[in-house]
């Protein structure tokens, strides 16, 4: 198997150490659990020098050196990306793409392997969340939501392609020279949808299965506890939401990898 780079698009949303730690964990998940040599590891972001100081303080010289951790700073965002955080995690897969210009698996510091995954775990979603779109009551409609009518709105209207079902999303996936070719020819994708959204309906238009149900399990939604034993035997990876929550971090105690 080939070895394979692997994309944070991190950002320290809660500015404390939750993410910081959340993002160690993912990062020793993957090094470990990835059943393909990892090539390297990237933290890919707008950055100032303060924040690269707090980024190498917090995860120390050995850690980054131990799972071959590497920065990527794009620096500088223009306007037009730093309206919405859609538009700004769009902005950072390009910057990746440049940077790398080769194939990358993008991870989240908050979704992580707990047991061996390959590659045909990427670019699969693990859940349905509506089976239709145009079904969906107006009151239930939020940001994430919008960007999804967007998309479907798009594959619709420019390629006569109709994919009414909406996924759970935040998975693990892996961006090609192929669908970046696709997606920087027409700026129309870059704002305003989600670029992991529209890579899943690239891949369904092309034929390919993106549905491989319950390999991620979550751990609260909407504060409810979600996890059942036997989903957790069966399951890949964790969606380790409220991670500061007693509950989570007693699960989190059992299941990683020391």
């Amino acid at each position: 198997m080939e070895k394979k780079n692997i994309v944070f698009m991190f950002k320290n949303q809660k500015n404390d150490l939750t993410d910081y730690k959340m993002l160690k964990i993912s990062m020793k998940q993957w090094f470990r659990l990835y059943d393909g040599e990892v090539e390297n590891i990237y933290i890919c972001g707008v950055y100032t020098e303060q924040d690269i100081k707090d980024i190498v303080n917090n995860l120390t010289e050995n850690f980054l050196k131990k799972y071959k951790v590497k920065i990527i700073n794009a620096k500088n965002i223009p306007k037009q990306f730093d309206t919405n955080k859609t538009n700004r995690a769009n902005f950072q897969l390009i910057s990746a793409w440049k940077h790398l210009q080769k194939p990358f698996i993008v991870a989240t510091n908050d979704i992580f392997p707990i047991k061996k995954i390959d590659d045909s775990y990427l670019n699969m979603e693990y859940m349905i969340k509506y089976p239709d779109i145009n079904k969906i009551p107006e009151d239930k409609y939020y940001w994430w939501l919008e960007n999804y009518r967007r998309t479907y709105e798009y594959f619709k209207s420019k390629y006569n392609f109709e994919n009414k079902i909406v996924y759970e999303g935040h998975n693990p996936y892996y961006i090609t020279k192929e669908f970046m070719d696709f997606y920087l020819a027409d700026p129309n994708l870059l704002f305003n949808m989600d670029r992991d959204t529209i890579l899943t309906f690239w891949n369904k238009m092309n034929g390919r299965e993106v549905l491989r149900e319950k390999y991620i399990v979550t751990t609260f939604i909407r504060n409810k506890w979600q996890i059942k034993k036997k989903e957790l035997q069966k399951a890949k990876m964790i969606n380790a939401t409220l991670p500061n929550h007693p509950k989570t971090k007693s699960l989190l105690s059992k299941i990683l990898l020391k």
